[in-house]
């Protein structure tokens, strides 16, 4: 499933609408767009009726005032112009997926990269996003700033060390790529894919170690929507946990777990504790309250403790008396 639209967001600053709408033609040119259907102006909820070139645009037709626009293309993409705040305008360049050959995407996608990086470079940009439209991966977590839904974000400094533990970490994972320019990074995930399943494969990996290295509490979880072709990826990765036993008088699940260097909880895993503890009940009647991990080492739990911790599951370690000592945070 490949998403109805990839959509371009920027929010930048202008002068007025008339230079917004020249990065609009500069966009269309480079994208490769033909002609405009219509323009709709949603504050005086009007429609000009116009065929050709958005440079092309009559004389007669003013545009000066507006703060708002909606362009139709005979493509099936769409342009949304709004003044956001004073000076900054949101630009949203809807690319109708559905008119491009699948085989093309990768091309096209390539054209916007471009585009963001043209836009990145040039500064007094606010946000940029490539976002997919209505092609959200719904079997992974939401971890802030890489939604599960994007092939390219801008995030500072400030909101990466806002919520994630370690900058320096956050900027050592696998991205496709990373732009810097000041205290800003442009990120690029899943370039080359674009069906749901080629998105999941490229991203799993990476959502799941920001997840594990997001602040308490910021990353959400919600019970995993497996699509058919997905299941395969959202199955992958060995199993970790061995069940030790039910504690009937505080009504806990134990589970033992070992991770050789390097090695990680898969995320299916993940869900398996959280769906138990949501039913509240094991398979055999036993009410559950509570479910414990303990980790063979300090360090294992350490780097494991916050998805668990943010579902709900307790986190222990074995200390060297073979006592158990319990992570809270």
């Amino acid at each position: 499933m490949i998403p109805d639209y990839l959509v371009l967001e920027t929010i930048r600053k202008y002068d007025n609408i008339s230079k917004c709408l020249s990065d609009v033609i500069y966009l269309s040119e480079k994208i490769g767009d033909s002609n405009v259907v219509s323009i709709r102006l949603p504050q005086k909820n009007k429609k000009i009726e116009f065929a050709g070139k958005l440079e092309n645009l009559p004389s007669d037709v003013k545009l000066m005032d507006e703060t708002s626009l909606v362009i139709s293309l005979d493509n099936g993409n769409l342009i949304k112009i709004i003044l956001s705040s004073e000076n900054f305008w949101t630009l949203n360049y809807y690319i109708n997926t559905k008119k491009i050959p699948e085989k093309q995407l990768i091309f096209q996608f390539q054209i916007l990269k471009k585009i963001c990086l043209d836009f990145f470079q040039s500064g007094n940009l606010q946000q940029c996003r490539l976002r997919r439209e209505r092609g959200r991966v719904r079997c992974i977590p939401i971890v802030p700033i890489i939604d599960a839904n994007l092939h390219i974000i801008l995030a500072t400094e400030k909101e990466i060390s806002d919520n994630y533990t370690n900058s320096k970490e956050f900027l050592e994972i696998s991205f496709d790529s990373l732009n810097r320019k000041g205290d800003a990074y442009l990120i690029t995930l899943s370039e080359t894919g674009f069906e749901n399943n080629l998105y999941l494969k490229n991203i799993i990996h990476i959502n799941w170690a920001l997840a594990r290295l997001s602040k308490p509490g910021i990353t959400k979880y919600f019970p995993p929507e497996v699509l058919e072709n997905e299941e395969n990826i959202f199955k992958s990765g060995e199993g970790f946990l061995e069940q030790v036993g039910y504690i009937k008088g505080i009504k806990t699940l134990e589970f033992s777990c070992y991770l050789e260097k390097n090695g990680h909880l898969p995320g299916w895993e993940i869900y398996n504790l959280m769906s138990l503890l949501k039913k509240g009940k094991l398979q055999s009647g036993e009410v559950l309250s509570m479910i414990r991990v303990v980790f063979y080492t300090k360090e294992m739990a350490d780097s494991e403790k916050r998805p668990l911790l943010d579902i709900g599951v307790k986190v222990f370690y074995q200390s060297d008396s073979t006592d158990i000592i319990e992570i809270t945070e």
